[in-house]
């Protein structure tokens, strides 16, 4: 189903992350792993099955060029992009009432700015490979 295809998964050292990866991988993709817990990740990339799959945990992506950046890379790496799998994020348990702006600012920049940077610097190479898809 995937075979030949290249697919970003974020926050793939996660449950979540880890699981997506390794169906892809499983169904033929070459998966670009990224988090930014490199011994977990590097393990994870490690017992997917195929080859060629990359272990990213260099790369900030609450920051826009260096998301870039990460896409730039897999594209010169891989040689093409087909699709992206973001599960990146987490939380803080708070109250309303005890809850500071910068919580909300980490929380919004961990859970929506990383995907809104990942999106929009994948679309491009997305399109050059003639399209793929962003979950």
């Amino acid at each position: 189903m995937f075979t030949g295809q290249v697919i970003i998964v974020t926050g793939a050292a996660g449950n979540v992350g880890s699981a997506l990866a390794t169906h892809l991988a499983s169904k033929g993709a070459r998966v670009a792993a990224v988090d930014t817990v490199k011994d977990r990740l590097e393990a994870v990339v490690a017992g997917l099955p195929g080859t060629g799959h990359l272990a990213l945990s260099a790369y900030d992506l609450t920051d826009p060029a260096a998301t870039g950046a990460l896409v730039t890379h897999v594209v010169g790496t891989a040689g093409k992009l087909n699709g992206v799998g973001t599960t990146v994020g987490g939380f803080a348990m708070a109250k309303l009432a005890d809850a500071g702006l910068d919580q909300w600012d980490a929380m919004f920049s961990l859970n929506v700015k990383t995907t809104w940077n990942v999106y929009r610097a994948a679309v491009p190479a997305i399109r050059m490979a003639g399209g793929g898809a962003l979950v």
